[in-house]
């Protein structure tokens, strides 16, 4: 089996490509670099013409051929590579009638939990958000502690504000509901400390990307200084960047998403 075209497909917010074999299986893959999709659609052009007539089935092979071939990379070069790659394990499960989780080793759970964002302009909205999805049986929540135009205030209003919100919506959840923070990156190491120990007594599960992903040794300092754990690594797209990361024990979970399996809101 052979690869004869690698097609990237823009389409409003995503970044799409197909990988068509002459077998006639074609693999579907998606780009993450959502701010870059259209140098990352160049990047899928320009790394075609090494896989065009590769077999799709030495994934590895061909992963660490275009990872090594120069020293220079970046986000662009492993969201195309990523895309791709995903593509390549598409048709290597359809190639044996298999899903891709069972050629990685089998699930491992039957359920897995998910966690519903709590949205709303007013504190009152974001009460009855974050109500309404407890009522629809979730039991983890997300929320992100500012409210429009909150870049224009002086940082206490700011952390008054956040303290104010966590309050109201784990006042209106209760303690039996996981509740973690995203903060976006929109915070100084001070004003991160200084808000995470505001925060200690609402038993935050986790406290997201409280700082832009440039500097580890500031997120270091940060998590000597508090006590929620953090959630980090959505900015990091290599493995070299999550190995740092771990080594220097920084993150309690990678992302948004790992949370522990239980059933689903049906």
């Amino acid at each position: 089996m052979k690869i004869t075209e690698i097609r990237p497909i823009l389409t409003d917010s995503y970044l799409l490509v197909r990988v068509y074999t002459d077998a006639g299986i074609v693999g579907n893959g998606e780009s993450g670099c959502w701010a870059h999709h259209k140098p990352v659609a160049e990047a899928i052009k320009e790394f075609s013409n090494y896989f065009i007539g590769k077999d799709p089935r030495l994934i590895e092979h061909h992963h660490q051929v275009l990872s090594r071939q120069t020293h220079f990379m970046g986000s662009v070069i492993s969201s195309a590579l990523s895309a791709i790659d995903i593509a390549l394990w598409d048709i290597l499960g359809k190639s044996v009638d298999l899903p891709v989780y069972q050629l990685l080793g089998g699930k491992c759970r039957e359920n897995v939990r998910v966690f519903n964002n709590v949205n709303g302009d007013t504190l009152d909205e974001r009460v009855a958000s974050a109500k309404k999805s407890v009522a629809d049986r979730f039991t983890s929540l997300r929320m992100t502690p500012f409210f429009r135009g909150f870049e224009e205030k002086d940082s206490s209003e700011v952390i008054t504000t956040a303290v104010e919100m966590v309050a109201a919506v784990r006042g209106s959840v209760g303690d039996k509901i996981d509740l973690g923070l995203e903060i976006h990156r929109n915070l100084q190491p001070d004003e991160a400390i200084t808000l995470a120990q505001e925060l200690r007594p609402f038993k935050l599960k986790y406290y997201e990307d409280p700082l832009a992903p440039e500097c580890n040794e500031a997120l270091e300092y940060i998590a000597r200084h508090i006590d929620i754990p953090m959630a980090i690594g959505e900015r990091s797209y290599n493995l070299f960047q999550f190995k740092e990361l771990v080594d220097k024990k920084l993150p309690h979970l990678f992302g948004p998403t790992c949370l522990s399996p239980v059933d689903l809101p049906k």
